[in-house]
């Protein structure tokens, strides 16, 4: 039975991604930073994370631990580079302090590390925000160690109670008849949670060390997803008002596409990538189900 630490185990990826590998028959060792978390060691402290990855025998460590609102990145680049750096520099002197037979490292990255037109292969980033170069410092600190570098992104319906996804966001305003604006100059490759989770399960077998995008074969753009997305679950869409990214005033600048081209990663773990299409599919069938429970 493979032993798996989730950094982060209670967060928007971390709910669904512990539940799934337990499915498979994984032992997860789910950490968070509440007292009510399962495990809620201080594992910037080195010693403690040797200590326990060696008494459990862990086999992967998976971070997902990071601040991802842009914006307050922006604002404050002290909490930024405490959460987005000096956590995973911590977990990696940790995993040094262990010698070559360290568990694997996984460290979840984004497609936020890329400016210009994609879609954009893994040598091609370009840091347009304070969050995105404390990504891509976070990706410098883990390639140190045994480590597999995930740059995606994914929508779906959320398991944590506190935390929304942006597919949640689309069907709340949908649900509400609320305007909002949705992007047509935004362009993504996300992924659904559930394939993301699929992958991450292939990267936690095979462990094959490197940097790679990890996302749809092709892509569309936010407004495509979100009109598709209430279409194919019945509403009508008027709310959704399409406009450019030019027409809202945020904090922080942001990259216009975000498409990647993840074919390095299909080819190195054998896993078969979808369509933008199949993964909207995906949400449309798990909302509709969600509705008839």
């Amino acid at each position: 039975m493979k032993k798996v630490l989730v950094l982060g185990a209670y967060g928007l990826l971390g709910c669904s991604l512990s539940s799934y590998l337990e499915g498979l028959g994984f032992l997860v060792f789910k950490h968070g930073r509440s007292s009510e978390a399962e495990i809620s060691i201080d594992f910037t402290k080195i010693r403690s994370l040797k200590d326990f990855l060696n008494k459990e025998s862990v086999d992967v460590v998976i971070n997902l631990v990071a601040s991802t609102n842009v914006d307050l990145c922006e604002e404050d680049y002290r909490y930024t580079y405490e959460a987005n750096v000096e956590h995973i520099y911590a977990i990696v002197e940790g995993l040094k302090f262990m010698g070559n037979e360290h568990p694997h490292l996984i460290q979840i990255s984004t497609d936020q590390v890329y400016g210009n037109i994609g879609p954009h292969y893994e040598k091609c980033t370009e840091a347009l925000n304070r969050y995105a170069v404390s990504k891509l410092i976070g990706e410098n600190i883990a390639s140190q160690v045994n480590a597999t570098i995930l740059r995606t992104n994914f929508f779906g319906r959320s398991k944590c109670y506190n935390r929304l996804s942006f597919s949640d966001w689309i069907f709340n305003a949908l649900t509400d008849q609320k305007e909002i604006n949705v992007f047509d100059d935004i362009l993504i490759s996300s992924l659904h949670i559930s394939t993301l989770c699929q992958a991450i399960a292939t990267v936690i077998d095979q462990k094959i060390p490197g940097i790679f995008n990890l996302g749809c074969l092709d892509g569309g753009s936010k407004a495509d997803f979100s009109l598709r997305f209430g279409h194919g679950l019945g509403f009508d869409c008027k709310n959704l008002l399409v406009t450019s990214s030019d027409s809202v005033k945020l904090l922080a600048k942001r990259p216009k596409d975000m498409r990647m081209n993840s074919l390095a990663f299909q080819r190195q773990f054998s896993f078969p990538l979808p369509t933008f299409d199949s993964q909207i599919e995906l949400a449309i069938k798990e909302y509709l189900n969600a509705k008839l429970r």
